[in-house]
């Protein structure tokens, strides 16, 4: 009975050891990243709302970096410069101790400097912070692999030991096999649980970024099915698509929100492209997004671009198609 009982012993020992590993190494660096992040949005929302200070796109990095370093973490772990923005604006403009006017004062200072971060961001090709992200999950994912090695080696010690104490010169080598294999797996099972429910907690870049991407391309497959020519825009032109329809030339910008972002960063939108209009001269631009959302119509008057949902655009481009 008790040769039964070693392999279960085996793997309690085994998954004990794996836990604490996990939240001492890995847990506990999580909650550095989190931590970090958290004093980053802070500081940034008091010395904007309280001091009226206009942070540089120099002194975002240089925040970023110092934190860093006194947390002990990577940089690149962190939040970057665009997604602490976004935070602090989203932040600041749902805040209910905030006056319309303190919000729009303090949302205006930040817009400036949004629009450097965004012009910085488009001179870095994303398929290196893509391999870079890659690369963290990679380590992580050995990490995670070799705490369920030890820890199974560990628990099958334990059996080891147990099985010299009760009767010396015996081994029973199926409990030890069976107590290491069954270790592993529990594991590794216990890990991909934790994974899953971490990465709807975590903010990662390369999510973010694959995210966009996947979008950008669902937009050109919508107008090849249209039989529609599309071309991609150069990176530092302001958008991502030129599309000519007939004598017509249309700028189309894909943004991946799936809610409306704060109205500094449409209104920076809206300004983007209508530069680039008048730079191509273009006939129109539209701004595609995820889902619909709201938005005051002064901000599109004046102007000769539209915000529309991936549908919306299918059935706009259809119907101008025909004519």
């Amino acid at each position: 009975m008790i040769d039964y009982l070693l392999p279960i012993l085996g793997i309690f020992v085994s998954i004990a050891l794996s836990i604490w590993g996990y939240r001492q190494i890995v847990g506990a660096r999580r909650e550095r990243i989190r931590a970090a992040n958290s004093e980053l949005e802070r500081v940034l929302i008091k010395r904007i709302v309280l001091e009226s200070c206009q942070p540089t796109v120099d002194d975002l990095s240089r925040w970023i970096g110092g934190k860093a370093r006194e947390h002990r973490i990577r940089r690149e772990e962190l939040l970057s410069e665009t997604q602490l923005l976004e935070n602090v604006f989203t932040k600041i403009t749902e805040s209910d101790f905030l006056t319309q006017d303190r919000r729009d004062e303090a949302l205006d200072r930040l817009s400036p400097v949004f629009t450097k971060v965004e012009k910085a961001m488009e001179e870095e090709p994303s398929i290196i912070e893509l391999a870079k992200a890659d690369k963290f999950i990679y380590a992580r994912n050995r990490l995670q692999f070799l705490i369920a090695f030890v820890a199974s080696l560990f628990g099958t010690i334990t059996v080891v030991i147990v099985t010299t104490f009760r009767e010396a010169g015996t081994f029973p080598i199926t409990s030890i096999i069976s107590a290491f294999i069954g270790s592993l797996a529990v594991i590794t099972m216990i890990f991909l649980i934790y994974r899953t429910r971490e990465s709807g907690e975590e903010s990662s870049a390369r999510s973010a970024m694959q995210s966009a991407r996947d979008f950008e391309q669902e937009v050109i497959n919508t107008l090849t099915r249209l039989r529609i020519p599309v071309f991609i825009a150069e990176r530092t032109s302001g958008v991502d698509f030129i599309v000519t329809l007939g004598e017509r030339r249309v700028l189309i910008e894909a943004k991946a929100h799936t809610r409306r972002p704060p109205l500094p960063y449409i209104r920076r939108s809206i300004e983007k492209l209508n530069n680039a209009i008048q730079e191509k001269n273009a006939d129109e631009g539209i701004i595609v997004t995820k889902e619909s959302y709201e938005i005051p119509e002064d901000l599109l008057k004046n102007t000769r671009i539209r915000i529309m949902t991936l549908r919306e655009l299918r059935n706009y481009m259809a119907h101008d198609s025909t004519k």
